[in-house]
């Protein structure tokens, strides 16, 4: 089997870079991904959608030239993978695209035409897979649910833990006891439930009075920012002062937090 590895800084790339080292398999390294994720909410017939059109061609007609199975490290894959004419294993890391799709609700944006024809793909690629890999019980229950495939083609595997990079350091960015969130303000990150709980936990525990919220991350990415939504409920729980924004913080910097 083929690992394809896509380069860039999501999280999804870190997830098959990180995993690529520990896989005795030959190895593809590409950036389509990156330009997968460029191209959401990009209308249908523009010069960059035309354009990416070639490319997905060429990617695709690169991948038919393998002699081997492929394992697709991430669920926008799939729109590839549906046209292999060949076994293929694709991981998932959750469905939000599909309830954008299916109007559940918005998580990051409404898909517009261009973005609603590729996701449809996507899903359609992800059910032809010979076995899918979640990266959570919620998502194999999503795709379950949600794409009615069989529960005996999906295989729990969580992320794992760089030991060698995350380990207790000296140092501490914060003086005060703080609780650290690492990630952007999607809505589907949760981060309004968390400031909830963080509102909850001070009031009813006096010895955490002076507890922080520390956000790493940005605040969301070039389709929305999201921001505006988190000071907002801010200031509504009245927690001004107690969340701090570090902003982008470097991987090999992360430890310290």
């Amino acid at each position: 089997m083929t690992f394809l590895v896509t380069i860039g800084r999501g999280s999804m790339d870190l997830y098959s870079q990180k995993l690529a080292p520990h896989l005795r398999v030959p190895k593809i390294f590409t950036d389509i991904y990156q330009r997968v994720a460029e191209l959401f909410n990009v209308p249908l017939l523009s010069c960059t959608s035309l354009r990416s059109i070639r490319e997905d061609l060429a990617f695709l007609r690169l991948l038919r030239g393998l002699n081997d199975a492929i394992h697709f490290p991430n669920h926008h894959m799939g729109r590839y993978a549906l046209f292999l004419g060949k076994p293929y294993v694709i991981t998932v890391h959750d469905l939000i695209r599909y309830f954008d799709l299916k109007g559940y609700a918005v998580f990051i944006h409404r898909p517009n035409l261009r973005d609603r024809l590729y996701l449809h793909m996507d899903y359609a690629g992800i059910r032809k897979a010979l076995a899918i890999i979640a990266i959570s019980h919620t998502t194999k229950r999503d795709l379950i649910a949600h794409l009615g495939i069989p529960e005996e083609r999906i295989f729990v595997v969580y992320h794992g833990i760089d030991h060698s990079l995350f380990r207790p350091r000296e140092g501490r960015p914060l003086d005060e006891p703080y609780v650290l969130f690492v990630g952007s303000e999607h809505p589907r990150k949760n981060l309004t439930t968390l400031l909830r709980a963080f509102k909850l936990l001070k009031e009813r525990n006096r010895r955490m009075r002076n507890l922080k919220l520390l956000k790493v991350g940005a605040s969301g990415g070039r389709e929305a920012s999201f921001r505006q939504e988190t000071l907002q409920a801010i200031n509504r729980l009245e927690l001004e002062g107690d969340v701090i924004f570090a902003g982008f913080v470097a991987e090999e910097e992360l430890p310290f937090y």
